[in-house]
């Protein structure tokens, strides 16, 4: 699924009443200006390992939701899951060229287990390292790599904020 443009990238949903599984590709990049929005969301949602998910730009990066909002906020017209699944081998990115990254929340009100990579960074002269969120309401089993880094100006930010934590080899949450 492709939102691609060059000043801007679009905007797209995935979303179902039940299960929501992407194991491909879907971008809403931009060539010259800001990266898009992507939305994934369902009662489960499940990130599969071809997966590749992207609303990198220039000028900055842009937004992708997996499972929800920014800390759970209820926000009309989106869907929030119960279980979010982001496996191994997954790629989510949110950078950003030139400007400031962009953001990559990944959420569940019930257990979110990650074991992807995401990325929101800025890799130009200038820009600031974007938002990472991956947490679980109840429980968050973590893996992966994760990335809110910028080459020349202020690093992003990383939050965990679930109820319990597991952090490297894990079975289930």
């Amino acid at each position: 699924v492709s939102a691609n443009g060059v000043t801007n990238g679009g905007t797209i949903a995935i979303d179902s009443a039940t299960t929501t599984s992407v194991d491909g590709a879907v971008f809403a990049a931009a060539s010259t200006g800001a990266g898009g929005s992507i939305d994934v969301t369902a009662t489960e949602v499940e990130i599969g390992s071809q997966a590749v998910i992207g609303v990198d730009g220039t000028r900055s990066g842009g937004r992708i939701r997996i499972g929800g909002e920014f800390r759970g906020t209820d926000v009309a017209g989106l869907r929030e899951a119960d279980l979010t699944t982001v496996s191994a081998g997954a790629v989510i990115s949110a950078d950003a060229s030139l400007g400031d990254a962009g953001s990559v929340i990944v959420w569940a009100n019930q257990d979110t287990i990650f074991r992807g990579d995401v990325s929101a960074s800025a890799f130009g002269a200038t820009g600031s390292g974007g938002l990472v969120e991956i947490s679980g309401l109840e429980r968050l089993a973590l893996g992966g790599s994760i990335a809110a880094n910028a080459v020349s100006g202020d690093a992003g930010t990383v939050l965990f904020d679930p109820g319990t934590i597991n952090i490297g080899y894990f079975n289930s949450v």
